[in-house]
């Protein structure tokens, strides 16, 4: 039986092999390979590394933690980080609409139709959408 061997320079070998050689040849080959597949899902750091290694091989954020600490992003700078990807006029406008106030009053107020109003607010939505999809 002949076993092809891939070198690191991309030449390939052929050997010639009895049957139980290339078994284990075959089924070494196979178990590296699950062992390399597998690595991408290890993960090196745990909170038991904590008791045995100390804190420097420790992960000490949990879930809980992480979104905790997401929670406890300044709610104004989230807005802020959303609102700063409309124009000048779509963002007044979605601010006034945020305050509370309607269509109409926010029309009244800027001397515009209604229509025009609501399509700006629309392709504010449809543009926050486009840019922050996990979140609109």
């Amino acid at each position: 039986m002949f076993i092809e061997y891939k070198l690191e320079d991309g030449s390939v070998a052929i050997v010639e092999a009895t049957e139980d050689v290339a078994a284990f040849m075959s089924e070494e080959h196979r178990t590296t390979e699950n062992k390399n597949r597998q690595y991408r899902y290890y993960a090196p750091y745990s909170l038991d590394a904590l008791i045995y290694e100390g804190m420097d091989y420790a992960d000490t954020d949990t879930p809980e933690t992480i979104y905790l600490g997401y929670e406890e992003e300044d709610e104004d700078e989230r807005m802020e980080k959303y609102l700063s990807v409309l124009s000048k006029v779509q963002r007044r406008r979605v601010e006034m609409r945020l305050e509370g106030k309607t269509i109409a009053e926010i029309a009244r107020i800027e001397n515009k139709d209604e229509s025009s109003v609501r399509e700006s607010i629309e392709s504010a939505g449809k543009r926050l959408q486009k840019k922050f999809p996990n979140i609109f």
